[in-house]
């Protein structure tokens, strides 16, 4: 995440530097929350799509068995079987808010960057070269077969 422009930190020191706190309106009822999180979890994911999940969340992992060995010595740790579970919830949720029924495995790639990003911890080689978190999720979305 990139630091903010001066505008934008204006606009904070604007919204949040006085003794005045801001006021939120409400968008949604809380009954009218407690739908929309039911829904998410009666998006179907079928179950080729779980394994795809899957399928990312160890290539994170091990990702020479994934066919990727040129990142085995840029990750030290992988996601972790909450992050497998964060997959499916996000997943859901995208569905959810774009009017569909189900998750497809474009809705998983949707989302994986934002779940795993902080799931993700590079070794130093990977610091060493310059090579970013995002460039590894990339790699692993473009390579891990939908099948």
């Amino acid at each position: 995440m990139d630091y903010p422009s001066a505008a934008e930190e204006i606009a904070i020191l604007e919204r949040m530097g006085t003794l005045v706190p801001p006021r939120a309106e409400a968008m949604m009822t809380t009954e009218q929350v407690m739908k929309v999180q039911q829904l998410c979890t009666e998006a179907v994911v079928e179950k080729s799509v779980l394994e795809y999940m899957v399928r990312l969340v160890a290539a994170t992992r091990f990702p020479r068995q994934a066919g990727l060995s040129e990142l085995a010595d840029m990750i030290t740790y992988g996601a972790s079987p909450r992050g497998t579970l964060a997959l499916q919830a996000a997943s859901r949720a995208r569905a959810v808010l774009t009017g569909e029924a189900f998750v497809t495995p474009d809705t998983v790639k949707d989302v994986a960057p934002e779940v795993f990003r902080h799931r993700i911890i590079l070794s130093f080689e990977a610091e060493a070269e310059r090579i970013g978190v995002e460039e590894v999720i990339q790699t692993i979305l473009g390579r891990v077969p939908v099948k």
